[in-house]
């Protein structure tokens, strides 16, 4: 029988990757500096992290040249302190983690942050598929209806997605003086024009129309997944990337009409607070 349990590290009660040293580097990073000059990028795992570095990185350096590195290198919980010190300014640095864990220097320093925020029912999809396709690092080898049970049991990967959308709302609402710009990945699917020109303007960048517009044509879908790989051996099918389709709606392709209404039902419980209005079709 396939494998459905997910490996992990355990910390303060979440399952988080066993990347090298991670106990380590949970412990040290609230102590990390934080250069004035760095932009944070937050959201919870599949929610366009990667993308959306990708934009960000051409915005901060007014250019529209591909990062050589991949934003893992800058990834806060996978990197050893020297290692994120080696990069030179300005850097993008990103993170699935809750802002307790992060460094404390974020606030006093008020760093500029972009927050990415998905519709739940295509995270999950998407995640599903980054559980199975990294099956080195995850050990997951179940269905998607076993991984949609860990989901709701938040027996996943950083955890449980309502603690954390909840926990950020609350943590933006009491600093207020952190600059935070909210960003809607399926707006960004619509609208990646309107949305980059929204994210210079935030991070202060006078970049004009046109070069937003290269922005977009160059950091659309098809052109990053062509452009962008992890190394084979880590994905389970080969020429696969962390890049599979990007488009709004493909929870339909997974969710049975139990599965919907059922998370339907504990959305309506667990996320009542939630002000965030999501789209779940194209």
């Amino acid at each position: 029988m396939a494998d459905s349990n997910i490996k992990g590290f355990y910390y303060e009660g979440t399952k988080y990757p066993l990347f090298t040293n991670i106990e380590q580097i949970l412990v040290e990073l609230p102590s990390m500096p934080i250069r004035d000059d760095d932009v944070l990028l937050l959201a919870y795992p599949k929610s366009g992290t990667h993308w959306l570095w990708e934009i960000t990185n051409m915005v901060v350096n007014e250019n529209t040249t591909y990062m050589k590195e991949n934003k893992g290198a800058f990834f806060l919980e996978a990197n050893g302190q020297d290692t994120l010190a080696d990069h030179k300014s300005p850097r993008v640095l990103n993170s699935h983690l809750p802002l307790r864990l992060l460094p404390k220097e974020i606030l006093t320093k008020k760093i500029k942050t972009l927050f990415v925020a998905r519709n739940p029912k295509d995270v999950i999809a998407s995640y599903y598929w980054h559980h199975y396709q990294l099956n080195q690092l995850t050990g997951f080898d179940g269905t998607f209806s076993q991984f949609f049970k860990h989901f709701l049991d938040a027996e996943i990967l950083f955890g449980d997605w309502f603690d954390y959308m909840l926990g950020y709302q609350k943590d933006f609402a009491e600093h207020s003086q952190w600059p935070v710009h909210v960003l809607m990945y399926e707006d960004v699917q619509k609208n990646p024009f309107d949305e980059i020109c929204k994210i210079a303007k935030f991070l202060g960048r006078n970049i004009g129309s046109d070069l937003c517009a290269e922005i977009a044509n160059k950091c659309s879908f098809t052109k990053l997944k062509n452009s962008k790989t992890l190394p084979e051996y880590q994905m389970r099918t080969p020429g696969a990337t962390l890049y599979r389709k990007g488009v709004i709606g493909d929870w339909k392709h997974f969710f049975t009409v139990a599965e919907n209404e059922l998370f339907d039902n504990l959305y309506k419980e667990k996320a009542k607070d939630l002000k965030l209005q999501f789209r779940y079709e194209p």
